[in-house]
């Protein structure tokens, strides 16, 4: 049960990841400030 619980939050954090990085590309691509690039890092 532990287990289950501790594979589906890696999931939703690689996921929340790898949308936080989609996100990012596009502010980073509007020129936007950098500040919201290494926010990501710290997720």
């Amino acid at each position: 049960m532990l287990l289950d619980f501790l594979f589906l939050d890696i999931a939703v954090s690689t996921g929340l990841n790898t949308a936080m990085k989609t996100v990012v590309k596009r502010v980073n691509s509007r020129s936007e400030p950098p500040r919201v690039s290494w926010r990501v890092f710290y997720l």
